[in-house]
């Protein structure tokens, strides 16, 4: 029997072997061979994605930290900007308040003088009416008279004009009179004074 080997393959011919066996070898093994330079191919690809996605991810995060650093930065801006107006406008109220004081202080004092036979007198009471209008008005601006007898002096809210000596042991140091009244503005987180209180300190 005549053996017939060929080139490609190391299947043994023989004058019985179908051709189209061989063929069909042959062309599986070009299959395969296309198939692993696919896969080859492919495995390539891949890794060309990942490190795209790799970017991709760090170009995202890096646009996500920055947004949220300019985001804090503009609203750090707009507080002060809106904390500035606020002041500003506070600032600009306790001046305008100011000027009234000293005549609302004088109203105080009026009424303070009065003796307790007159009180009932229509102009009198006019007068008391005029003073608390002030005072309500004052309040509703956010703008507190400041408490004082009996208080221990704070250099922020008292100014001290005098000193007299006292009996009473628990008054010495305290306020046992108030020759000026005072006004703070005290709303939100915002404290002024407008004037300080002018006392007189027990000792």
């Amino acid at each position: 029997m005549t053996q017939i080997t060929d080139e490609n393959t190391t299947t043994p011919i023989t004058e019985d072997t179908d051709l189209q066996n061989i063929l069909d070898q042959a062309q599986e093994t070009q299959d395969t061979k296309s198939q692993e330079l696919s896969l080859e191919e492919l495995q390539a690809k891949i890794k060309e994605l990942e490190s795209k996605l790799a970017d991709a991810e760090a170009i995202t995060k890096k646009a996500q930290s920055d947004y949220i650093h300019m985001k804090f930065d503009f609203d750090s801006y707009m507080r002060r900007n809106e904390e500035s107006a606020k002041t500003a406008k506070v600032d600009t109220l306790v001046d305008v308040v100011k000027k009234f004081t000293p005549f609302i202080d004088g109203l105080r004092q009026s009424l303070a003088n009065i003796p307790d036979e007159q009180r009932d007198d229509v102009l009198v009471q006019g007068v008391q009416m005029v003073y608390n209008k002030f005072i309500s008005s004052l309040e509703m601006m956010g703008i507190q008279k400041i408490e004082s007898l009996g208080q221990t002096p704070d250099i922020e809210l008292h100014e001290a004009v005098s000193a007299l000596p006292v009996t009473d042991e628990t008054q010495k140091g305290k306020i046992i009179q108030e020759f000026e009244q005072g006004f703070i503005y005290d709303k939100g987180d915002i404290k002024k004074v407008v004037t300080p209180a002018k006392v007189v300190i027990g000792q």
